[in-house]
């Protein structure tokens, strides 16, 4: 008996579930349907989003980002929203931008999300930065990146999420300089080897580690900076020496001097740019638990050498700048340059307690013309450093659990076991070697008529001697030369372009169809209207 009411509950059931299911499937299908109008209509409102970022739109003047509100496409209901990659609204200068696309028939919607890099129109003056700073890693005459090391995007830079790649460049021509441990990690690194290199070391942009690998068609030219005139017009201080072991003290006056400063024992020493624009000592020393504070923008001549030692910190307040021109050896020993105390723990430098981000271009390490044979810049035993380092005759390296943010070019570069590099693209203006887009190449992707000779003269013992700013000079002379005004804006469009770099589509989970389905078969679905149509963005501009 009992096995028969079991029986017939189950064939109830069966017999409900059938019943239901022949009632909804017609709305299935009309559902299916609607799903697959929503997707085109999202597909077609994001090309027309990217095309519309092609035009003088303002992104700063989209009200919380909405570029389309309730816009109407082949009977969709679309809404089309323009954020940074952190989700907020985006600024008017920004450089990558998320679009988001809702697109709704019948109930059923769809979600298309791309990312877009925009590039602003090449008009002159286009200004090739000196010190290389598109490459996070740039070695003139070799790399070396140890076991376990890891290369990867800053969590903290304002790019973490955006596509420019970082990017690893070579000087040299031979691949046995370029050394990579097979434990050595990689995440969104492109590699790039200049002119020079040979058919072997064009073999290494083939690693599967990279997500790109390219020949630079010209000479990449690395070379030492000369001295602003804030340090050359220094007047001499002498052969004094300053030793501070308490206390906060601001430096009082700007003069070259040839005896050198200590900072020791949990002092403070600030060099402040409403006292000097510019100071100049033989050696510094920041030891022990102690601080170096620059205040407003500063430059900094450094004749001999450059040490932190011992949970050390030089550091500059929000909103100032420091160049460093170092002629000796720079050490960093448990110590930090660039960041903030919050970065100590117990034995050194731990990356993830520094809460906030720093920028890595507010402090430039540079090495002038005149340095010492041989120079050094060795990072040692977790020091973490937050800085832009231009050093092409210096031998770099990181060594015992160090970090390093920001980015270095130099003649050797040697990333110990276990060191980190976090990469922060904002320090990349896009006008470099690497943008074979750019204002450097022709529409074949060749270099300039003219640019070529120019670089090449960096191996010439005519311009042997010439700085890193003089080339620079040289090569934006020839590259504004050929630049070409754009004309005037037509419709409102302009040479800024727009470019899809990812795209993540949200599918229609078919339990939102059959849902929808049964509502509308139970008589519970609302009625949607689908004809409201409010144009934020002209279809005129974009035609």
């Amino acid at each position: 008996m009992m096995l028969a009411v079991v029986a017939l509950a189950v064939g109830t059931v069966v017999a409900g579930v059938a019943l239901t299911s022949r009632s909804v499937a017609p709305q299935l299908g009309v559902n299916a349907e609607s799903a697959s109008k929503a997707n085109w209509a999202a597909q077609s409102a994001s090309e027309y989003a990217v095309a519309a970022l092609q035009t003088s739109l303002d992104l700063a003047s989209l009200t919380d980002g909405a570029m389309m509100s309730d816009f109407t496409i082949a009977g969709a209901k679309v809404n089309v929203v323009v954020t940074d990659l952190d989700g907020n609204p985006p600024a008017g200068d920004a450089t990558e931008v998320i679009v988001t696309v809702t697109a709704t028939v019948n109930g059923i919607p769809s979600v298309k999300s791309t990312q877009v890099a925009l590039t602003p129109p090449p008009t002159a003056p286009v200004a090739v930065d000196p010190y290389l700073s598109e490459f996070t890693l740039f070695g003139q005459q070799g790399v070396t990146i140890g076991a376990t090391a890891t290369v990867s995007k800053w969590t903290l830079s304002p790019e973490a999420k955006g596509s420019t790649p970082i990017k690893v460049g070579t000087g040299f021509a031979n691949l046995a300089s370029l050394n990579i441990n097979a434990g050595a990690r990689f995440r969104d690194t492109a590699m790039y080897v200049d002119a020079d290199a040979s058919a072997s070391l064009r073999t290494a942009l083939s690693d599967s580690r990279f997500a790109e690998g390219r020949q630079i068609k010209l000479d990449v030219p690395a070379r030492m900076v000369s001295l602003p005139s804030t340090i050359t017009s220094l007047a001499s201080g002498g052969v004094q020496s300053f030793t501070y072991s308490t206390g906060s003290t601001i430096f009082p006056n700007g003069r070259k001097y040839s005896g050198s400063v200590m900072v020791q024992d949990g002092a403070t020493l600030v060099l402040d740019a409403s006292v000097s624009p510019a100071y100049s000592f033989m050696g510094i020393t920041v030891n022990k638990s102690s601080k170096l504070i620059i205040r407003g923008d500063v430059d900094i001549e450094v004749n001999g050498s450059l040490y932190v030692l011992d949970r050390s910190l030089i550091t500059v307040e929000p909103g100032g700048h420091a160049d460093f021109y170092v002629r000796g050896n720079v050490y960093t020993e448990r110590s930090s340059i660039g960041a903030d105390p919050s970065v100590f723990d117990g034995s050194g430098c731990n990356p993830a307690n520094l809460a906030a981000y720093a920028d890595p271009g507010s402090i430039r390490i540079l090495a002038p013309t005149s340095s010492y044979a041989n120079q050094t810049f060795v990072a040692d035993n977790r020091s973490f450093i937050v800085a832009s380092i231009h050093m092409p005759a210096t031998a770099f390296s990181t060594t015992n659990s160090t970090a390093l943010a920001g980015r270095v070019s130099a003649k050797t570069i040697n990333i110990g076991t276990g060191c980190r590099v976090y990469a922060d693209t904002s320090l990349d203006n896009r006008n470099g070697y690497t943008n074979f887009e750019g204002a450097l190449y022709d529409d074949s992707g060749n270099p300039l008529s003219g640019l070529t000779d120019i670089i090449s003269g960096v191996l010439a013992v005519l311009n042997a001697g010439k700085t890193a700013e003089q080339f620079a000079a040289q090569i934006n002379s020839t590259v504004n030369a050929t630049i070409v005004a754009p004309p005037a804006p037509v419709d409102g469009t302009t040479a800024r372009t727009a470019r899809a770099t990812s795209i993540i589509n949200v599918p229609v989970d078919s339990m939102v169809l059959e849902k929808r389905a049964t509502l509308v078969a139970d008589g519970e679905a609302d009625e949607e209207s689908n004809t409201r149509t409010i144009t934020v963005v002209s279809a005129d501009a974009v035609r």
